[in-house]
């Protein structure tokens, strides 16, 4: 299988993605999402940049616009709403 343009590879994005970005773009500290895929990025420690940075990120990697609001939204909630919406922008 290939890589495919909106992500890492084949099939639906992963929780491990989403914490990549936040580690490795928003400067979030890797134990602060280990095991926290459940709690609100707001909570785990971003901030409204952070949150431009995730932004820029996933409609890089996955055509995929995430809304303002993903500062109250947990990995979980975000990995739901890409792959919710990933579909659409392969389509488009």
């Amino acid at each position: 299988m290939t890589s495919s343009a909106f992500g890492s590879g084949p099939g639906p994005v992963t929780a491990a993605e989403i914490e990549e970005i936040l580690v490795s773009r928003t400067g979030l500290d890797a134990d602060a999402v280990d095991g926290q895929a459940h709690v609100p990025l707001v909570d785990l420690g971003l901030d409204s940049l952070a949150v431009l940075e995730l932004q820029a990120e996933a409609a890089r990697r996955y055509g995929v616009e995430i809304p303002e609001s993903a500062i109250e939204m947990s990995i979980t909630g975000l990995v739901a709403h890409i792959n919710d919406n990933i579909e659409v922008a392969k389509s488009a």
